[in-house]
């Protein structure tokens, strides 16, 4: 694809530059939503263009896997997109087991089930956080060649966070069963859901912290977005109410803020 050309039509659809930064705290969703409607329909064929070999290279990598009905296809959530795509590719029914399935307008017509629920939504809001903590300690995959995935150069930092994450998670599963071989592991879906939702609404303020140390991809090669977003700095400069805004985990905010010197900054928050 053209640069130069991609580049002159991004100014057209109404962005400043290439890098124009679309906030999520920002309350001009449509004039953004129009803005990327005419930018997508001025490179249509550019984009068609690029993704045929794509999309040949996804269906080779999928024949290599001898996917066959009712196979189990694993995610964390939340309505079923990839599968429903991967099916429709394919002509192959999955089986979908998620984390959570959220209740949409739009169902997508796909066999899938969540964990801690089908269509409660209790994790709704919840997305930064839930793909930080089950993200795999790589980069997401951007195509394929001879069959292998090639993967997103990730940033390090978030590397080594995610590794130490999972690496901490299998140290301790293997310690706790060497310590209790004769104990039954099983656990009632209801607790589990009971956890779940108080460490996402009430978290303690060490848990709190957790999201000030694990920077979480919004989709740019160079911004890495902090959980929390509690951001000292920013909050001195009397910018706490974005900081807030920005924030994807607002529970965990609020415990920080609250246990912090700007602890009385909280009521411009009501």
């Amino acid at each position: 694809m053209d640069s130069q050309k991609v580049f002159s039509k991004i100014l057209k659809s109404g962005f400043e530059s290439d890098k124009d930064n679309i906030e999520p705290f920002k309350f001009n969703g449509q004039e953004i939503h129009e803005k990327i409607q005419s930018l997508l329909l001025s490179i249509e064929p550019e984009i068609y263009d690029n993704c045929l070999p794509k999309k040949q290279e996804l269906l080779n990598y999928i024949e290599s896997l001898n996917i066959k009905n009712n196979d189990v296809f694993c995610d964390i959530g939340y309505n079923g997109s990839i599968q429903y795509c991967v099916e429709l590719l394919t002509g192959i029914k999955l089986d979908g087991k998620y984390f959570e399935v959220y209740k949409r307008n739009i169902q997508l017509d796909c066999k899938k089930e969540g964990f801690i629920s089908s269509g409660e939504n209790l994790t709704y809001g919840y997305g930064g956080l839930l793909e930080t903590i089950f993200s795999a300690p790589h980069g997401g995959v951007i195509g394929y060649n001879s069959c292998e995935p090639l993967l997103f150069q990730d940033s390090d930092t978030r590397i080594t966070i995610l590794n130490k994450i999972h690496n901490g998670i299998i140290e301790f599963c293997v310690k706790w069963h060497r310590l209790n071989k004769n104990v039954n592991l099983d656990m009632d879906k209801e607790i589990i859901k009971t956890m779940v939702m108080r460490f996402l609404k009430e978290p303690s303020l060490e848990e709190a912290k957790y999201g000030l140390e694990i920077p979480f991809d919004n989709g740019s090669e160079e911004a890495l977005e902090n959980i929390t977003w509690f951001n000292e700095s920013r909050i001195k400069n009397g910018r706490i109410l974005e900081c807030y805004n920005r924030s994807y985990w607002k529970e965990a905010f609020m415990q920080i803020l609250n246990n912090s010197q700007y602890a009385g900054l909280s009521k411009f928050l009501n």
